[in-house]
C-alpha cells in the first residue's frame, strides 16, 4: 500500500459552521441589551410621578375648553391721528419786493367851517341850520354882523399935531389923528387933514387896501 503524502483537506462544511456560531452569539447579546434598555425606559419613571401611570378610560372624550374666536378685519388697526401745532402769526422774514424805505405821508388836519346860522344841535361845529353830532355841547351862534356900515365925518377940532377928527362908525363916535387907525376892526386909517378957502374941513382916509378917499364934514360913505 502506498502512503498518501498530502495532508487532509479540511471540510468546507465544518468551516462555515464555525463562523455562524459567533454571529448567533452576538445577535443574542444585542437582543438582551435592547430588552434591558426598554425595561428601564418603561419602568424607570414610576418612582417620581405616579400620576403618569393612571389608566385612561376608553371611550370617554377628553374635556374641551371653549375658545372665543377673535374677529380680525383689515381695518382693525386704526392709525393714530397726529395733531399739528397751530400756525404762528409772527411774521418771519420780509417781502423782497417791498421798498426798504417809504416816504412818510403828511397828515392833513380836517378843515373846519364856521357858519352864522341860528340852528341848534349837539355837535361841535356851527352852521346855517345847526348840526347834530354824537358828542359835544350845544353851541349858540354869534349874532350876525353886517358886512357894510356907514362912516360919517362929524367935525375937526384942534390944531397942529393935536388936530383930531370925530367920526361916526355905525352910529358910534370914534376919534382919530393923523396916522391913527379906527373902525370896527381897525380897518380905517386917517392919512391927512385939508381945509378949503371957505374954511370947510376935509380928511383923507384909507379903508384896508382900497384907494384913499376924501371926506368933508357931514359926508357919509359906506365901508365894506
Amino acid at each position: 500500500m502506498t502512503d498518501n503524502t498530502f495532508a487532509a483537506v479540511p471540510d468546507a462544511t465544518d468551516e462555515g459552521s464555525n463562523r455562524r456560531v459567533p454571529v448567533l452569539v452576538g445577535g443574542v447579546l444585542g437582543v438582551a441589551v435592547l430588552a434591558g434598555a426598554g425595561f428601564f425606559l418603561l419602568h424607570g419613571g414610576s418612582k417620581t410621578d405616579a400620576s403618569l401611570n393612571v389608566p385612561v378610560a376608553r371611550g370617554v372624550p377628553a374635556r374641551t375648553v371653549a375658545t372665543t374666536p377673535v374677529k380680525t378685519t383689515l381695518n382693525s388697526h386704526v392709525p393714530t391721528t397726529v395733531k399739528l401745532p397751530a400756525a404762528s402769526a409772527m411774521k418771519i422774514g420780509r417781502d423782497p419786493f417791498l421798498a426798504l424805505y417809504m416816504m412818510p405821508v403828511a397828515v392833513v388836519a380836517p378843515a373846519t367851517t364856521t357858519g352864522t346860522g341860528t340852528g341848534t344841535g349837539t355837535g361841535t361845529g356851527t352852521g346855517t341850520t345847526g348840526t347834530t353830532g354824537t358828542t359835544g355841547t350845544t353851541v349858540t351862534p354869534a349874532a350876525p354882523i353886517a358886512t357894510t356900515y356907514q362912516l360919517k365925518l362929524l367935525k375937526v377940532t384942534g390944531s397942529g399935531s393935536g388936530r383930531t377928527a370925530a367920526f361916526s362908525v355905525a352910529g358910534k363916535a370914534q376919534y382919530a389923528r393923523i396916522g391913527s387907525v379906527f373902525g370896527r376892526t381897525s380897518e380905517i386909517k386917517l392919512l391927512s387933514f385939508q381945509q378949503s378957502a371957505r374954511g370947510v374941513w376935509s380928511v383923507t382916509v384909507q379903508v384896508g387896501d382900497d384907494d384913499p378917499k376924501d371926506m368933508t364934514v357931514n359926508e357919509v360913505i359906506s365901508v365894506l
